[in-house]
């Protein structure tokens, strides 16, 4: 299936966010959500990953009650995710998204308080998790509602297409 087939399909399903804006060149299309269905998941602490539709893969930010800061265990997960995903025949475009009020507040600046102490290895092993996503073989589209702050606008660089609310 083509990228276009892969937003197509993305399009005719709904999200989570009440409402988001598509552009491409000239075109808008506008999508209404209600919930999506979701299908069984491989368990993460930090992602919840789900199976919307034939071919589409959806990973969202699962920590809301965080506006989905990003913790150690975040950029662990998020490696392993699309590390795996990029090898996955049954997938063949991922949807990224937030749980909650905000797609992501960026850094967990309580969980991470100390670690830069340790020095580039720490912030190497972090931009390592947002290069997994850049070197996923398939086309990775970011969701984003509401904030979407500070390590959240480098996550989001590493998607092939982002859509934003209006």
């Amino acid at each position: 299936m083509p990228m276009a087939g892969c937003l197509r399909s993305l399009l005719n399903r709904s999200y989570s966010v009440s409402r988001v804006l598509v552009s491409s060149g000239a075109r808008q299309l506008s999508v209404s959500a209600v919930a999506m269905a979701t299908e069984g998941s491989r368990q993460f602490e930090t992602l919840e990953v789900t199976r919307p539709s034939e071919w589409v893969v959806q990973v969202q930010l699962n920590r809301p009650e965080k506006s989905n800061a990003m913790n150690i265990a975040f950029f662990r997960e998020l490696q392993e995710c699309f590390d795996r995903l990029s090898d996955d025949s049954q997938c063949r475009c991922v949807l990224l998204t937030g749980a909650g009020k905000n797609f992501t507040a960026g850094l967990d600046l309580q969980n991470a308080a100390g670690l830069f102490d340790e020095g580039t290895d720490v912030v190497n092993s972090m931009q390592d998790s947002f290069t997994a996503i850049e070197k996923c073989q398939k086309p990775v589209i970011a969701a984003i509602h509401a904030a979407c702050v500070g390590g959240g606008v480098d996550l989001t660089t590493a998607c092939d297409i982002r859509l934003c609310t209006s």
